[in-house]
């Protein structure tokens, strides 16, 4: 199957701020994955392949293309991510990861070891 990928500026479902969006489509137009950047961060804040497409690279093609694009994406620190998030971010080893400070903590509500 081929895809189109895409890149736009938008909002996650139901949220108010502002992301980058990077989507995969099929042949007929529908939404096969999708990529969302927090733009502040410039961290992963959602990727998701729909089921009938899975197990074909899209989540990695999305990111391959923000790379090959310019733009800024980092995986999000390890106490982000879901399950899955965190076997993606192991297996996608094309970008790294947004290291975890006190500032980030703190916007997130996470608590950080003291020195």
């Amino acid at each position: 199957m081929t895809y189109t990928i895409t890149h736009r500026t938008g909002t996650y479902y139901g949220e108010t701020t502002p992301m980058d969006i990077i989507e995969a489509h099929t042949e007929t137009g529908e939404l096969a994955a999708e990529l969302y950047i927090e733009l502040d961060h410039r961290m992963i804040a959602n990727i998701e392949t729909k089921e009938a497409h899975q197990r074909q690279g899209l989540a990695t093609a999305l990111v391959q293309y923000a790379v090959d694009n310019d733009i800024e994406v980092y995986h999000s620190p390890i106490e982000f991510r879901t399950d899955e998030g965190n076997a993606f971010a192991e297996s996608c080893d094309i970008i790294d990861e947004l290291e975890m400070d006190d500032d980030l903590a703190a916007e997130y509500g996470y608590e950080t070891q003291a020195a």
